[in-house]
């Protein structure tokens, strides 16, 4: 779920990253994964899986 959300925040597309938590451990988590930044190359990879 981290890497969704890093490259849901890293794409210019995407306007808004709306995720549910049903406990306060994944609200954590989910909180925590808005910290993590891609590099270039990890977000030229994840671009390229999801084009082919």
């Amino acid at each position: 779920m981290d890497l969704a959300f890093a490259w849901q925040l890293a794409t210019p597309t995407i306007s808004s990253v709306i995720a549910g938590a049903s406990n306060p451990e994944q609200l954590a988590q989910n909180a925590a994964a808005s910290e993590w930044v891609l590099s270039a190359e990890e977000k030229a990879e994840m671009d390229g899986l999801l084009d082919g």
